[in-house]
């Protein structure tokens, strides 16, 4: 009867484990969706913010307004920032060993392409708008 006991008590703690082990990978899982998700609605905000600075500075020539990376970046992250002439803002990211791509369509065109690459060692950047012989030009540079 005793030995009976002690097997019960032996598979109920198998169990016990096994199940506590199952809920630990479940919260770990949801904890890595939750800051996949983060970050992409980060990067979202991130376009977001950065179209409606293209707009005001089209309609202001001459001004130039600083950015900053939205995440924290780490070594071997990038956030590559792109204003297309057709119209387009694209940011991809590398960050934390994911990929990252938001397209955002401009209310205006910038006018010309430029592009920009931020790194943890360069983590801003300026959107300047000019005249143009065209009329206005919106870029982001270093």
């Amino acid at each position: 009867m005793r030995g009976q006991i002690s097997l019960d008590l032996l598979f109920a703690v198998a169990i016990i484990s096994i199940t506590m082990l199952s809920v630990m990978n479940v919260a770990l899982s949801e904890k890595t969706e939750t800051e996949v998700l983060g970050t992409s609605a980060q990067l979202k905000a991130f376009a977001i913010d950065l179209r409606g600075t293209v707009a005001r500075l089209y309609s202001s020539p001459g001004m130039t307004v600083v950015k900053e990376a939205p995440v924290e970046l780490g070594p071997g992250d990038w956030i590559n920032v792109t204003l297309t002439a057709d119209g387009y803002l694209r940011v991809r990211a590398q960050i934390g060993g994911r990929e990252y791509v938001v397209v955002e369509k401009l209310q205006v065109p910038p006018g010309t392409t430029s592009s920009v690459l931020l790194t943890q060692s360069a983590p801003v950047f300026k959107v300047s708008s000019r005249r143009s012989p065209d009329g206005v030009e919106v870029v982001v540079e270093t």
